[in-house]
């Protein structure tokens, strides 16, 4: 069994795509996935599954999850091992830590060999691009709100998704 880290797009946001965390742990129980746990109501999920690839688990669960709540889910997944070595290697270390600062890992659902010139945004930056991942930091104090995902779409294209290092945090342990 292998050990991934799952992250759902687009759910429970603003009262659409509801996928209730109990549901969703039910329905992947119920697929044979082992130690399943969900993290806040965002579509974070680890579980332990057979070792059929990431892309494979990726496709299996968002036809699940789509069967049963009625609507597409994009469904990127990252092995335990991927995030261990993006833990190690902390991204982050050098940056100022505040509440007024939010740190975004942005998962990218291909691995990108040519990263595209990402614009940057006032109050938002990148730290670290990696093939399959960037790390950005966004200042909510200079942007006044979030246009990061904006940014990210338009060089990474729609089929991507991004947690707070606190969220992967939560996840870790």
């Amino acid at each position: 069994m292998t050990e991934y880290y799952i992250f759902l797009r687009g759910i429970n946001v603003g009262g659409h795509h509801k996928v209730p965390m109990a549901e969703l742990r039910e329905l992947l129980g119920q697929m044979g996935y082992e130690k399943v746990k969900t993290f806040l109501a965002s579509g974070n999920v680890r579980l332990e599954a057979d070792d059929t690839g990431q892309k494979e688990l990726e496709e299996t669960l968002s036809r699940a999850i789509e069967n049963k709540f009625a609507f597409p889910v994009p469904v990127i997944c990252r092995s335990s091992e991927r995030m261990q070595k993006l833990f190690r290697e902390n991204a982050y270390a050098r940056e100022k830590e505040d509440k007024k600062i939010k740190w975004l890992v942005t998962f990218l659902k291909n691995d990108v060999q040519v990263h595209p010139e990402t614009e940057e945004t006032e109050g938002f930056s990148l730290v670290y691009k990696a093939p399959d991942l960037v790390c950005g930091v966004l200042d909510l104090e200079k942007s006044g709100s979030p246009d990061a995902m904006k940014v990210l779409e338009k060089a990474y294209g729609k089929e991507i998704t991004s947690r707070t290092w606190q969220t992967l945090q939560k996840m870790r342990s």
